[in-house]
């Protein structure tokens, strides 16, 4: 504040006189944030690495898009509950998921001779 105040006064917008009586106003804006949650960013893991997957054309196994969304809805369900402790066994699987999500690739045939 102090700065702005400084550079006003050396360009001439502002007198010093005009400092002698200063209103401010303080007023906090509420703001709808979401924070994310881990659930919401291990699903959106699941779906970057999935686009980049189809992107660059390499086939998946399993995508994991349609259990990784249940476990989204079912963490968010549970942890508004007493259901804290099974939401978190949601979480893990999602790491899981995510994790396994680009080793999910073809695996190479049995080389046998």
């Amino acid at each position: 504040m102090a700065q702005t105040l400084d550079v006003a006064i050396r360009t001439n917008a502002v007198t010093p006189q005009a400092f002698e009586c200063v209103t401010l106003d303080t007023t906090v804006q509420t703001k709808a944030v979401a924070y994310p949650t881990d659930s919401h960013l291990l699903m959106r893991g699941i779906e970057l690495l999935n686009r980049l997957a189809k992107k660059h054309g390499i086939p998946l196994r399993q995508s994991f898009l349609r259990v990784g969304r249940r476990a989204k809805r079912d963490v968010s369900r549970l942890i508004h509950g007493r259901g804290h402790k099974q939401a978190m066994r949601w979480v893990r699987k999602m790491r899981t998921w995510l994790g396994g999500s680009p080793r999910s690739r073809h695996r190479p045939q049995d080389r046998r001779p």
